[in-house]
């Protein structure tokens, strides 16, 4: 099949008007291999939610719709310009995204990387097992940005009334701890330091982050903002906590910050150890693809390789003022 006829493929599956993918993502389907192509330079320059950067979203999208017909589907992830990676680039967008790929291709049995794409993560991960890697810490309270002003605010509230728990509660077991705001998930080499970032750091965090015996609850948040780039991010904060609640790859920073870090490493040190984590993503409004086909994208997410993750998809109401009683 041709790109447009998996688009038509995706139009009929999920009910969409004008299926579209992002303006420099490719793709090609040939002998049950469905070929996701993404322009090197964006996967380097931009952010993982921005639309050409969110392969995870459309693997899960593309492979949802097309193994209706094919059950022995699988995504291929490409990239358009290899001679744009150094393997020494060991930071930035590049570096997270890489990390991605590779948690994502362990996770889904039915996605693979190509030959090139393989090469420099096998490249990166000799780099990678070099070092001893820690997270960075809140250092001030989480206030109301300006940008996503709305956003921001229904955040905040839902940390400082407990409205989180009356929302998520009739889904899960979230517990009674309290709710604790923008979670910074940078990375650094041995100590957290500018000259030793991996990771973006700068103002990428977990928007809500809360507990409940041996599970840690990571939430993704949109206000007004539907897009399938919300898969990709929870994906992503998901097996970061992951891998330092967990798995202990990465070490535990010990330094005294704020916004309730301290829950975590009392949860770490003494109370139960983590054995799970839960992806929770929660928006007013989502993307059409997550819409109209909730319960076998969810069935997707979550049929992974790894049976401590989970991932649940919550609404809630929002006209400028948060409505508790979920939809």
């Amino acid at each position: 099949m041709n790109k447009d006829e998996i688009l038509d493929e995706m139009k009929k599956f999920y009910e969409l008007k004008k299926p579209n993918l992002p303006k420099n993502m490719g793709v090609n389907e040939k002998e049950s291999v469905c070929e996701i192509t993404l322009d090197t330079k964006c996967v380097k320059e931009k952010n993982m939610q921005e639309a050409c950067n969110v392969f995870e979203g459309w693997s899960i999208a593309l492979y949802t719709a097309l193994k209706e017909k094919n059950k022995n589907m699988k995504i291929r992830l490409c990239l358009n310009d290899y001679s744009e990676i150094a393997i020494n680039e060991t930071s930035g967008h590049l570096a997270r995204f890489l990390y991605r790929a590779g948690r994502f291709r362990e996770q889904y049995t039915w996605f693979e990387l190509s030959d090139e794409l393989n090469r420099v993560l096998k490249e990166r991960e000799k780099v990678f097992d070099k070092h001893r890697y820690t997270n960075n810490i809140p250092n001030g309270k989480a206030g109301i940005k300006k940008k996503h002003y709305h956003e921001s605010e229904i955040e905040a509230e839902l940390a400082k009334r407990s409205n989180l728990t009356k929302i998520i509660g009739n889904k899960m077991d979230f517990g009674s701890n309290e709710v604790n705001r923008q979670l910074p998930v940078g990375l650094f080499r041995n100590e957290v330091k500018k000259e030793n970032s991996v990771f973006t750091g700068g103002k990428s965090a977990i928007d809500l982050w809360s507990w409940n015996n041996d599970m840690f609850h990571v939430v993704e948040l949109k206000t007004s903002n539907p897009m399938i780039g919300i898969i990709t991010e929870i994906f992503f904060y998901t097996n970061y906590m992951r891998d330092l609640l967990v798995k202990k790859t990465f070490t535990l920073n010990e330094g005294k910050g704020c916004r309730g870090y301290d829950n975590i490493l009392k949860q770490y040190k003494e109370i139960k150890k983590i054995k799970k984590i839960n992806g929770i993503m929660l928006a007013d409004k989502y993307h059409r693809i997550l819409e109209s086909r909730t319960k076998e994208v969810l069935d997707v997410m979550n049929d992974n390789q790894d049976a401590g993750i989970h991932y649940y998809k919550i609404d809630y109401t929002y006209k400028y003022k948060l409505t508790v009683s979920p939809k």
